[in-house]
């Protein structure tokens, strides 16, 4: 083999696929520009890179095994045109040092930076934060911080693969958004309770789990546990996440001071326990949904002030599953507690309130109906408005989706501060009106009928399923004419007549009588139509209309509406050869006395 000794070493080394495991930065200058280091190469992805200047990176995608910053010294991401990553190699010696100053500049959603370690067994191992000037969409991959100062920041931080962080603190308008299957570890081996994430005033953090893919926040280990959630007047909102290993201090998640948290699907063990709660809600506004919470000892929930809402889930505990002190508690749906009670402190203000939920599917035929609006309301509401300060929710609304559901909530029952239970809604129980008290359900969707009125008791949670039907679109010399919110079927003819009572006296020997004019029935009116389509039920639905009930006629003209009776209606003894049943239908005009 010949062996060939060239001036340039370093070409000699990259010839042969070979790599200087150092490279230090020579002048100010682009990190892409060769002459910005001493070896004339930007660092590749062996590099251990030395900044000893100010260097920036453009828009490329740099790639080194490390970087340090060197004291009083700075790395730029200028970010100016497209997104930027910086990848670091799949390797456990991968490592960021920043004893200077790094500065992210530019950012935007499209402009992100991005730091991305090797892989989740190889994170890139942040031993110095230094001084850091970020801006917003930041996003971490793979990222572990093992530099005991907490880490702060008031930008938008992404946190798109694993990472393991120490204390963690967002100030103000700073705000971590986590994705699905991210894996977040708080502290280190040896720790037990000593790292926490604490949100200040105006941050949030969102963990954007789904169910196919869920989130893992965790402690270390079982025997070294993260601290807490801790929040300040910020938010929390935390979508199926399985938490571990968290000791807790006055809470698992401590919400104070006017802090938001919203918790769906959050699973917690009970190897993830210390004696402590996984909630101590505190003059704050927090609610849980269909959690799983098995713990064991102590009180999942503890509600010292504020507004909490529980909806479903599963609490398994050994004492309380809530205490509450002072504000207000909704449990919405069916909470399986393991036969554990609710404690309060009779000293205190407070009340507890239980609400049941009412599944609807809205169709047309078997077709799933969206958007139909649905709507359920308490009766004799007016006798339950006892509490200026927060009255009670009487009525909940929503519209069908895609697949024609809406949930709707309702008040079931409500307990004051003294145990004194009033029951709202079950037939069993009166409520301050003196009888049992129902919920009325209303539907409505334009060019559909008819809307619906039902009650329920709502004591439980309760499904049913509702048929709406299309007006039919008149045909050429047809009226659209509704009584109620009826359409009568291809309504060909309108008579209008108008009748008047007369008293009437013979007189011998004159042509014409004695009459007088004593009063007016009022309007009538004759409609003709036919039915061609589910005949029979639409028969038995005209004849249902002539219950003596008064309803408002709607002539299509654009007329006003007058109230009316329906006098029973004729049909045609048999179906026509064209498969229609003729009918006429009178309406005569009401008036109350």
């Amino acid at each position: 083999m010949e062996l060939r000794f060239l001036r340039d070493p370093i070409s000699a080394f990259r010839e042969f696929g070979l790599s200087f495991a150092a490279i230090t930065s020579a002048q100010d200058g682009y990190w892409d520009v060769g002459s910005t280091w001493t070896e004339g190469n930007v660092p590749t992805i062996n590099d251990d890179v030395t900044i000893n200047h100010v260097v920036t990176i453009r828009d490329e995608n740099p790639v080194c095994l490390s970087f340090t910053v060197s004291a009083g010294k700075q790395l730029i991401f200028e970010c100016s045109g497209g997104a930027t990553k910086t990848s670091f190699k799949d390797d456990a010696n991968a490592k960021i040092v920043n004893n200077g100053t790094i500065t992210i500049q530019n950012t935007t959603a499209t402009k992100k930076c991005t730091w991305a370690g090797g892989s989740s067994a190889n994170k890139v191992d942040w031993q110095k934060i230094g001084t850091m000037q970020p801006a917003h969409y930041w996003h971490w991959e793979y990222i572990k911080i093992s530099d005991s100062t907490a880490f702060g920041s008031d930008k938008q931080i992404f946190i798109d693969k694993d990472i393991q962080t120490d204390s963690f603190n967002l100030t103000w308008s700073g705000k971590a958004t986590v994705a699905a299957g991210v894996t977040w570890t708080v502290g280190h081996s040896g720790e037990d309770g000593v790292d926490q994430i604490w949100l200040e005033r105006g941050s949030s953090i969102i963990f954007n789990g789904t169910p196919s893919s869920g989130i893992t926040l965790r402690g270390t280990s079982s025997t070294e546990r993260a601290s807490r959630f801790l929040l300040e007047a910020s938010h929390l909102e935390m979508h199926y996440v399985s938490m571990l290993y968290f000791k807790g201090f006055e809470g698992i998640i401590k919400n104070t001071a006017g802090g938001n948290v919203f918790i769906e699907n959050l699973t917690l063990d009970g190897s993830s326990w210390a004696l402590d709660a996984l909630l101590n809600n505190i003059g704050s506004f927090a609610v849980l949904k269909d959690c799983a919470v098995a713990v064991n000892s102590e009180t999942p929930i503890v509600q010292q002030s504020g507004h909490l809402i529980v909806e479903g889930g599963n609490y398994n505990c050994s004492t309380y599953w809530v205490k509450i002190f002072t504000g207000y508690i909704d449990l919405i749906g069916s909470i399986t507690i393991n036969n554990r009670p609710l404690w309060r402190d009779p000293d205190r203000s407070h009340r507890t309130s239980y609400y049941k939920k009412l599944t609807l599917t809205v169709q047309t035929g078997a077709t799933p109906l969206q958007n139909a609006y649905c709507s359920l309301i308490q009766d004799h509401a007016e006798d339950y408005h006892h509490d200026a300060e927060r009255p009670q929710e009487f009525e909940d609304a929503g519209v069908s989706n895609v697949n024609g559901q809406v949930i709707l909530k309702a008040l079931w029952k409500t307990e004051d501060e003294d145990g004194v239970t009033i029951y709202y809604s079950d037939e069993n129980n009166n409520g301050p009106s003196g009888s049992p008290e129902e919920h009325l359900l209303k539907i409505t969707k334009e060019q559909y009928w008819p809307s619906q009125n039902k009650s329920y008791y709502m004591n439980q949670d309760r499904t049913d399923t509702v048929t709406l039907i299309p007006y039919e679109t008149p045909g050429a010399g047809e009226r659209i004419v509704k009584l109620g919110t009826f359409q009568f079927p291809h309504a060909l003819h309108i008579a209008r007549l108008k009748k008047r009572k007369l008293d009437e006296k013979f007189i011998p020997d004159r042509a014409i009588a004695y009459r007088k004019d004593i009063g007016g029935y009022g309007k009538s009116w004759r409609i003709s139509g036919y039915i061609e389509t589910d005949i029979w039920n639409t028969v038995a639905q005209i004849e249902n209309l002539a219950d003596g009930v008064a309803r408002s006629l709607d002539l299509g003209t654009g007329e006003a509406l007058v109230n009316c009776i329906l006098q029973d209606p004729d049909f045609a003894e048999d179906v026509d050869r064209y498969g229609r049943l003729d009918y006429t239908a009178t309406l005569l005009e009401q008036s109350n006395p």
